[in-house]
């Protein structure tokens, strides 16, 4: 599989099992043209320093401000 069929594939198990998986996070990582191994760097890096999964807006108001 090249790099190009690799971002644009479905995750695989491995990243959905993930703790930090979150599909926009993921959208965002291949979307700047990272690896799924990248991905996985970055994300065991973040759990490792304690951080939270991250979603990503579609839009510019945060969701809890359209309430």
């Amino acid at each position: 599989m090249n790099d190009a069929t690799k971002r644009t594939a479905d995750p695989d198990a491995r990243m959905k099992a993930h703790p930090m998986y979150t599909p926009s996070d993921l959208a965002y990582f291949r979307e700047k043209g990272y690896t799924d191994d990248e991905i996985i760097a970055f994300w065991d890096r973040d759990l490792a320093r304690g951080h939270r999964p991250v979603e990503h807006w579609t839009t510019a108001t945060p969701p809890w401000l359209n309430d």
